[in-house]
């Protein structure tokens, strides 16, 4: 995979993304496809795109013999043996829809935008639920289990699956949690995912990237900000460092403005010394 020069603020898949959630209604496969440049700028979208097409169409000539759960689930899980990745869960790969769409395997958010896209374009009107710690798609009122092979979900399923993401046997199922999630939060979550990866594995710079992705969508948000800031500083990057700060200070009332001011100083000194 390749990854273009970096420039912050400006990974690769920043514009498409955000023309793809612009869009009326937003596109989210044009979406996961953004997101998938942070892996593999050069990817080709087409490619991915016509793998949904293909698979619709089989799922669509399904329907009138199996109904719409059926025919999804009978092409995606059990054709096609998608399904989630259980030997590296996290791996950063597992994030990208044309990869999930060539391995077949994935996070539960990815493999639900599969099942989201495929059964779109099939008609089927799905649409994606976000559990706690567990992506899932409700179809006509069922709700399938993309990375257990489309299995059915009880809410008796879903409640257990909040409590263990929970850790807290108190824990219940709520209707908010059943709703339908918009595509910026199913994004945002995706996002998320694979920033989360990448700082497990160290991976400062691509890490970045997906920061950055994340700010295009909410602009200065101060937890983003700052979490680029320090990877920024980790890799040399003072004055861009430096202007995260100096946004994090502008906030009304910082809870760290000791912190954020101590080492705003040292960054100044920092590039001072450079000169």
């Amino acid at each position: 995979m390749m990854r273009a020069p970096y420039e912050v603020g400006h990974p690769p898949g920043r514009e498409a993304l955000l023309e793809a959630l612009a869009r009326t209604p937003p596109r989210l496969d044009l979406a996961a496809l953004a997101i998938a440049r942070l892996g593999d700028a050069s990817l080709d979208a087409d490619t991915s795109l016509n793998k949904l097409d293909r698979l619709a169409e089989r799922v669509a000539a399904r329907v009138e013999g199996l109904g719409a759960v059926e025919a999804l689930v009978s092409v995606l899980g059990v054709d096609e043996g998608f399904e989630g990745d259980r030997v590296v869960y996290d791996l950063p790969e597992n994030s990208f829809l044309n990869q999930v769409l060539e391995r077949r395997r994935g996070l539960p958010i990815v493999l639900s935008v599969v099942y989201l896209e495929v059964g779109r374009r099939a008609g089927l009107q799905p649409h994606g639920v976000a559990l706690p710690g567990h992506f899932v798609v409700m179809v006509n009122e069922v709700l399938i289990d993309p990375f257990n092979a489309g299995a059915r979900l009880t809410l008796s399923d879903c409640e257990r699956l909040v409590r263990r993401a929970s850790g807290s046997e108190a824990a219940q199922l709520t209707a908010a949690m059943l709703e339908p999630t918009p595509t910026r939060a199913i994004v945002l979550r995706m996002l998320n995912n694979l920033k989360g990866s990448w700082l497990q594995r160290n991976e400062a710079e691509a890490a970045l990237s997906a920061v950055d992705m994340v700010l295009a969508l909410v602009p200065n948000q101060p937890s983003e900000l700052r979490l680029r800031a320090g990877l920024l500083m980790e890799l040399g990057a003072f004055r861009a460092a430096l202007t995260d700060i100096e946004t994090c200070l502008r906030e009304p009332a910082p809870p760290d403005r000791k912190s954020l001011e101590k080492t705003a100083q040292n960054l100044r000194e920092r590039i001072g010394r450079l000169h």
